[in-house]
């Protein structure tokens, strides 16, 4: 009886939580840019019809300033992991270096 229940939990912590947070770093990082910002703001906000477009044409004029900010931001995280990569690879393996490329990161 207690076997059944530690294997869903070891398929749901190693199978299922990184899809799932994978999935959401995706939708995320969409939202790095102007277009994905303003969807993604607009899709949370569901306008009703009587405010058609109105609400799309104030996060439009705001869209810019987010993605300003998220490219500071993802700058000076690649910054730090430049960085931190030279004092983890003494101590990581091959495939550990490769999980931090940045082409991964950014995935």
């Amino acid at each position: 009886m207690l076997l059944p229940k530690v294997i869903g939990i070891l398929i749901g912590t190693f199978l299922v939580a990184p899809l799932i947070a994978r999935k959401r770093i995706r939708k995320i990082a969409k939202m790095r840019h102007r277009e994905g910002i303003i969807r993604g703001l607009d899709e949370l906000i569901e306008p009703t019809d009587a405010q058609q477009d109105s609400p799309r044409i104030i996060l439009v004029t705001y869209g810019e300033r987010f993605e300003g900010i998220f490219e500071r931001q993802r700058n000076e995280i690649t910054a730090l992991m430049d960085s931190l990569r030279p004092k983890l690879d003494p101590i990581l393996t091959d495939q550990q270096k490769v999980s931090l490329a940045p082409e991964h990161l950014l995935d």
